[in-house]
């Protein structure tokens, strides 16, 4: 780990549990207090290489949803290796997907996205589970 690229450097941002398995302590400081959270995600991917959850909002184009499930049917997901997908709900109106997707690298979801633009239109939302997110900020409850 780089010490010193970012003003949040030296702080453990691995997931909860990663933190636990190596019995470090708690994060010391709350990201979340900060102005500076795609700071913190760009640092946290980029120079951690740290899983990082995605929800991936799929909107597909003209509402067409049987152009993209064929596609899905007949290629498959797509996704390049280190992509990683866990779950998904479509709305009722088959209009559009939420995806919930994990990777190291936030290429893999670029290239995985290039796979469907034809057909979506995406937007992309790093979170955090609520667990991390409680351990986050837990100094400041």
């Amino acid at each position: 780990m780089e010490t010193e690229c970012c003003a949040l450097a030296g702080t453990d941002y691995r997931p909860l549990l990663l933190r636990r398995r190596a019995s470090r302590p708690q994060l010391k400081r709350d990201p979340l207090g900060r102005d500076d959270c795609d700071e913190l995600h760009r640092h946290c991917v980029t120079h951690l290489h740290i899983p990082m959850l995605y929800v991936i909002v799929e909107n597909f184009r003209g509402g067409d949803a049987v152009s993209v499930y064929r596609r899905f049917r007949d290629r498959g997901r797509l996704a390049p290796d280190g992509l990683k997908y866990h779950a998904s709900w479509v709305t009722t109106d088959f209009r559009r997907c939420f995806q919930v997707m994990e990777c190291d690298d936030p290429q893999l979801l670029h290239e995985w996205m290039e796979n469907w633009r034809d057909l979506i239109d995406f937007d992309v939302i790093p979170v955090r589970t609520s667990a991390d997110a409680v351990a986050a900020i837990g100094s400041r409850l």
